[in-house]
C-alpha cells in the first residue's frame, strides 16, 4: 500500500492505534493482513486478517475509515467468526447482524461525541445496524450476541420467516444470508454486489469455518497475545484498558484460580501421603506381640520451579505474587531441594539451588533474571543440571 489513499488509511489506524481511546486494541489491529482491495464495497475480515474497499475508503472521512477499522479489528478481538460458528449454523444472516448491533452499539456509546471515529453515514442516515432497544440500561451495557440473536430468532420465526430451505436472503443454514465466502464477494453496504443492504462489513464465516481445530487453537493464542499487548501498552500509560466499553484484559484472563488449583495439585499428587504398608510391623507395639502396619510417605524430595520473569511481570506486583506462591509450595511439600529457574524469551542460566533451611529467606536471596519477552514453551523439556529428570 503506497498510493494516496493507502497512507491515508495508514494514517488513521495508526492514529487509532495510539490513542488513549484504543491502544488498548492496538495489538489485535496490528495481528495479521491489512489490504485495500477494489472487489470489496466496505469491509471484511475472517478473524485475523483485514481488507478494506478502495472506493469506501476514499469516499469516506477519516472518522468513518476509524469506525470501519474499529469494527474490523472488534470482530477479531472478540473472535466472533469462531465462537459462533454453531449459531451461524442456525441462521447465518441473524449472527451476522447480531455481532454488527453489537459492535456498532458498542462503538457509538464508546465515542458518542464522534470526537475520533464516526458511524459512516449516507445521505444523511447511519450505514449499518444500530438498535438502542439492544442495550440494557439496568446493566449499563449492550446486550450480548447470544442475546441479541435470540431476540432477532424469536422474531423472525414470529413473521413466519424460519422454514429451511427459502430463498436467497433469508439466511438459513451455512453460507446464506449474503455473508459469502471470501473477502471478494460482495459486502453488505447499500447496493453492494451481495450481502443485507444494513450489514456494515462483509463476515467470512465459511472462511472460518474450514480452519482445523489445531488452527482454530493458533488463532485463539494469536489474539490472546495481542489483547494482552495492546491492555499492557495502555496500562503502561496509565490508561486502563483504554476506556474501552469491553475489558479486553477479561478475555484473555483464565476463569479458574491458578493459586488453588496448584494447591490441589499439590495436596492431591505431591504432598507426604500416610500409606499405611505391612511390608514393615510397627515397631512400637511388637513388644507387645502385637503386628501392625506402619505408616509410609510418598513426598518428592527434590522441586523444580520455572518461574516467569519476563517484563510482564513486574508490573502489578505479578512477580511477587509468583514467588509467594512458589515459597509456600515448597513449605507445604517440604521438599529436601529446590531447583529455582527464570524464563522470558528463554531460560536463563544459571538455576539456584535451596534446602529446606535456606529457602525461606529465597525472596532476599534469589536474584531473578529476565525482563523480556514470554515465551513458555521454552520450558518444557528444560533439565537443570544436577536436578532430579
Amino acid at each position: 500500500m503506497t498510493d494516496e489513499t493507502a497512507r491515508r488509511f495508514i494514517r488513521v489506524k495508526t492514529g487509532l492505534a495510539r490513542s488513549d481511546l484504543f491502544m488498548a486494541m492496538s495489538g489485535v489491529m496490528m495481528m495479521g493482513k491489512t489490504e485495500l482491495s477494489d472487489d470489496i464495497p466496505t469491509a471484511c475480515t475472517d478473524g485475523r486478517n483485514e481488507w478494506y474497499g478502495r472506493q469506501c475508503i476514499d469516499e469516506s472521512t477519516d472518522k468513518e475509515v476509524g469506525f470501519y477499522v474499529a469494527h474490523e479489528n472488534f470482530h477479531k478481538a472478540c473472535r466472533h467468526m469462531i465462537i459462533y460458528q454453531q449459531l451461524w449454523e442456525v441462521d447465518a444472516q441473524l449472527i451476522s447482524f447480531a455481532t454488527d448491533y453489537w459492535i456498532n452499539g458498542t462503538l457509538v456509546k464508546l465515542d458518542p461525541n464522534e470526537i475520533l471515529i464516526a458511524m459512516p453515514r449516507k445521505n444523511g442516515e447511519r450505514m449499518g445496524l444500530y438498535d438502542e432497544r439492544f442495550y440494557d440500561e439496568d446493566e449499563k451495557c449492550w446486550m450480548s450476541v447470544p442475546q441479541i440473536f435470540r431476540i432477532l430468532l424469536a422474531e423472525k420465526k414470529k413473521k413466519g420467516k424460519c422454514r429451511q430451505g427459502e430463498g436467497e436472503g433469508e439466511g438459513q443454514g451455512k453460507g446464506k444470508g449474503g455473508n459469502g465466502s471470501s473477502p471478494n464477494g460482495g459486502a453488505g453496504q447499500p447496493g453492494g454486489k451481495s450481502g443485507h443492504p444494513d450489514l456494515l462489513d462483509k463476515h467470512d464465516w465459511e472462511g472460518a469455518a474450514k480452519l482445523t481445530k489445531e488452527e482454530q487453537k493458533e488463532l485463539a493464542t494469536e489474539v490472546g497475545q495481542a489483547i494482552r499487548q495492546g491492555v499492557y501498552a495502555a496500562k503502561k500509560a496509565g490508561l486502563g484498558t483504554g476506556g474501552l466499553a469491553i475489558e479486553l484484559d477479561e478475555m484473555v484472563t483464565p476463569k479458574v484460580n491458578w493459586k488453588d488449583q496448584l494447591k490441589q495439585f499439590i495436596n492431591a499428587s505431591c504432598n507426604d501421603k500416610d500409606i499405611s504398608s505391612w511390608r514393615r510391623p510397627n515397631r512400637r507395639f511388637l513388644h507387645d506381640d502385637i503386628i501392625m502396619p506402619t505408616l509410609e510417605g510418598e513426598t518428592i524430595k527434590e522441586l523444580v520451579v520455572a518461574v516467569d520473569a519476563s517484563g510482564s511481570m513486574y508490573f502489578d506486583n505479578e512477580f511477587t505474587k509468583a514467588m509467594s506462591e512458589v515459597k509456600g509450595m515448597a513449605t507445604t511439600l517440604k521438599v529436601d531441594k529446590v531447583h529455582l529457574l527464570y524464563w522470558d524469551g528463554e531460560v536463563d542460566t544459571p538455576h539456584e539451588v535451596y534446602d529446606s533451611s535456606t529457602f525461606a529467606n529465597v525472596m532476599v536471596e534469589t536474584e531473578p533474571v529476565g525482563g523480556g519477552g514470554t515465551t513458555p514453551a521454552v520450558c518444557p523439556g528444560t533439565v537443570c543440571p544436577g536436578a532430579p529428570v
